[in-house]
């Protein structure tokens, strides 16, 4: 939420990628994400608002390591650029990149 409407136009975030057989550290295999913005309703992503950025290039960055369920896994940044969103003052948002 911002105190007046604000754009965006990048965005960086940090994650981590894992094996979906057993949960553990996998190779990252995109540097191609969709960016997307929803609106939300008591503490909730609700609906889709805008900002769908599909396919955006994605820089990724080694930045350490982590455990997830007691297992070591790489940890990485994320940075992307997209066309501008226009977030509306006072409305809280949530960011997904998938």
């Amino acid at each position: 939420s911002f105190a007046q409407n604000t754009t965006i136009n990048a965005v960086t975030w940090w994650g981590i990628y894992l094996n979906l057989a057993d949960l553990t550290n996998g190779a990252p295999n995109t540097t191609r994400w969709d960016t997307l913005f929803f609106d939300d309703v008591a503490g909730h992503p609700n609906a889709l608002v805008g900002g769908q950025i599909v396919n955006t290039t994605v820089q990724r960055t080694t930045v350490g390591t982590g455990l997830f369920a007691n297992n070591p896994v790489t940890v990485y940044r994320f940075d992307a650029t997209f066309p501008d969103f226009t977030a509306l003052a006072g409305t809280t948002y949530w960011f997904a990149p998938a």
